[in-house]
């Protein structure tokens, strides 16, 4: 039987260290075992809200192939950091100086001109 642990960490990359913080609760889990997409897809959520800079170990256990048990993992565990990739604030100036320069761009009078239509002559065939 497949289960899952996911501890809240402090990973210190310099040092190669984790120091496990706490245990997570789960909100859902289940293993997907449809024949649509990805067969045995392990999907699990959070019972906290997740936060920029929070860092988690996850532990799955009971990992097993029943064709294959000697060759079958029985643990598997990974780390994931959660990061921002959003510019932060104080780069809101240059953000604002570019929105002041699309709407100058987009205030000028030639771009809000009534259209022109020339329609050339069309020479009507002698009969």
């Amino acid at each position: 039987d497949c289960r899952i642990q996911v501890f809240r960490v402090s990973i210190d990359v310099t040092q190669e260290k984790v120091d496990r913080i706490t245990e997570v609760p789960l909100d859902t889990f289940c293993v997907d075992c449809a024949d649509i997409g990805t067969s045995f897809c392990i999907i699990f959520t959070l019972a906290v809200d997740i936060r920029v800079g929070d860092q988690f170990e996850v532990v799955i256990m009971g990992l097993s192939d029943r064709c294959r048990p000697e060759e079958s993992l029985s643990e598997l565990q990974y780390f994931i950091s959660f990061e921002s990739f959003r510019p932060p604030i104080c780069n809101a100036g240059s953000l604002h100086q570019r929105v002041a320069k699309l709407a100058t761009d987009l205030a000028a009078p030639h771009l809000w001109k009534e259209a022109a239509w020339h329609f050339p002559a069309i020479d009507k065939p002698h009969r």
